[in-house]
């Protein structure tokens, strides 16, 4: 399963985010806590500061948790550049 606007290597969470929305308008399904959704990504953005630091805590491998953290990294810049509505 992919997400429209997944590339490989990069997701565009903006249009995701479009996309979404089109298809909700399309159900007719009501998008007030879209605002909150937004934030929550962001929020999300800010706790993956620390997930390398939970999977240490959490006895993952540090030869595990050095492969992920550029795909952490690419992954807190694509959460961050959603725009806020």
């Amino acid at each position: 399963m992919h997400w429209d606007g997944e590339q490989p290597g990069h997701i565009d969470w903006n249009l995701v985010l479009e996309n979404l929305a089109t298809h909700f308008e399309e159900a007719r399904v009501e998008t007030h806590a879209w605002p909150t959704l937004i934030e929550t990504l962001h929020d999300l953005a800010e706790q993956l500061e620390e997930f390398p630091t939970l999977l240490a805590d959490c006895g993952v491998d540090k030869f595990v948790i050095d492969q992920r953290t550029v795909e952490i990294e690419r992954l807190k810049r694509e959460l961050r550049a959603t725009r806020r509505v």
